[in-house]
């Protein structure tokens, strides 16, 4: 049995000028499915990457779940407007992208501030670019604890999620469990975390069309969006993951479905 959350296009996206990214993809997973009696997929997006292959393969949807104790609303704000990026500071994250709609959304007159949460390879360079920039970004590196970034997830008002291969997405699921809504790709998994009044998606790639949906979401009344939010994630608790996890063995070994076969 395997649990499908870092599928292969998110590990091979730094590659994907010069390698053929949906043929070395459906060759990685045929060969990992081939392995296991069964393929759990935390998201339709992963779950698509096994569901389009020719052979047959017992697949099962299983979310990812939130520490809804750890993460959760907290008192507290800065000056203006408060956005968050938490994640891996690595190329197929996106993470410059966060920082490029800063750039936007101050030249469009709005008071705005970034806190990155997290470190990796393009970490120098980003904090180059934001000081040559003069943006107001501050980089915690690796936040150790959970609870740390929990606080720093809740002070926020806006949590960026711009990778557009997430194969779950669990900063976007870990933001608004902190009451804090979600900007994110419309493409990938973190979009499926995303309801009317709890965040918003913008065009994959595109740090005006982040800038514009983060605009999008703060015109929604605070108290709704963060409540809204946080009633979406309490959806997502780790109780209701581990519940559906039995079927999944129970189930192990027996036929196998073809490509539309998701339990």
């Amino acid at each position: 049995m395997v649990s499908v959350h870092d599928v292969a296009p998110w590990s091979l996206a730094p590659c994907r000028r010069w390698l053929p990214l949906g043929r070395a993809a459906d060759a990685w997973n045929r060969r990992l499915a081939g392995a296991f009696d069964a393929v759990v997929a935390a998201s339709a997006f992963s779950a698509a990457e096994f569901g389009r292959l020719g052979g047959r393969v017992v697949l099962h949807r299983v979310p990812l779940g939130v520490d809804l104790e750890v993460f959760a609303p907290a008192p507290g704000r800065g000056d203006g407007v408060g956005l968050v990026y938490s994640g891996r500071l690595s190329a197929e994250k996106w993470p410059h992208l966060p920082l490029r709609a800063v750039a936007v959304l101050r030249r469009r007159g709005m008071d705005v501030r970034l806190d990155v949460l997290g470190d990796g390879p393009e970490r120098g360079r980003l904090e180059r670019w934001a000081a040559t920039a003069g943006l107001p970004v501050r980089f915690h590196g690796h936040v150790a604890g959970r609870r740390g970034v929990a606080a720093v997830l809740a002070r926020a008002d806006v949590a960026l999620v711009p990778c557009a291969v997430e194969s779950f997405g669990l900063s976007a699921l870990e933001a608004p469990a902190c009451g804090t809504p979600v900007v994110t790709a419309d493409r990938g998994a973190a979009r499926e975390l995303v309801v009317p009044g709890a965040g918003a998606v913008a065009p994959a790639g595109s740090a005006a069309g982040m800038a514009d949906a983060v605009t999008r979401v703060l015109a929604w009344p605070e108290e709704a969006r963060r409540a809204t939010a946080r009633a979406r994630a309490e959806e997502f608790g780790w109780a209701r993951t581990v519940e559906r996890m039995p079927a999944v063995r129970a189930n192990a070994g027996r036929a196998r479905f073809g490509p539309s076969g998701v339990r």
